[in-house]
């Protein structure tokens, strides 16, 4: 099995009609004044994630009105000085029947902002921060995709991601069969 990535910005399918249409919606909400080229970044950011993401998740109801599929607050305020924790985030709010996120936040050290986006390091760390937001690592305890959770070597267990790592990628997601994906010791980044 082949899992072909997907083309273009956004990702489409097609409804009964036969037109395409946009699956996964991702807006943004700022809470505190940005740069308009950090702006843009984000939105890069965003054109990614929903470019991935296939499945619409239903609408509901937060304090903001409607949402379809995801509000991420971000914010700029000092966090640690220079050098330090770069970016948190971590969805806040829930979808009852699935634990999804309808809501979360991200929040960048205003100390390390424009010296990440003048070193090219913006678009990598808001993707990594954003996937905290859409549960990646925030949430895999809880759904019960994490073992090993209180170890020094936890491991992701989700069956249909494993298989699609094994499938894109031709190697093991466990490094049992086939070749041993490398594990990077030190993250370029200091992320919570």
């Amino acid at each position: 099995m082949r899992v072909e990535p997907p083309s273009g910005v956004g990702q489409v399918s097609p409804d009964v009609g036969g037109k395409l249409k946009h699956s996964f919606d991702i807006q943004i909400n700022y809470l505190s004044e940005i740069a308009p080229s950090q702006a843009r970044t984000i939105q890069r950011a965003v054109q990614r994630w929903e470019a991935v993401l296939v499945s619409d998740l239903p609408t509901v109801k937060t304090d903001l009105g409607k949402v379809d599929d995801l509000v991420i607050d971000v914010s700029v305020l000092s966090i640690d000085g220079g050098f330090g924790t770069l970016a948190q985030a971590e969805p806040t709010r829930f979808r009852s029947d699935s634990l999804l996120p309808s809501r979360g936040v991200m929040e960048f050290d205003r100390d390390d902002l424009d010296r990440l986006e003048s070193e090219g390091k913006l678009l990598d760390l808001v993707i990594h921060e954003m996937a905290h937001v859409l549960g990646f690592g925030t949430l895999w305890q809880a759904k019960g995709l994490l073992a090993d959770a209180h170890t020094t070597t936890p491991r992701f267990t989700g069956p249909r991601a494993k298989t699609a790592f094994e499938a894109l990628f031709g190697v093991s997601s466990d490094g049992g069969s086939g070749r041993r994906s490398r594990r990077t010791r030190n993250h370029p980044f200091s992320l919570a």
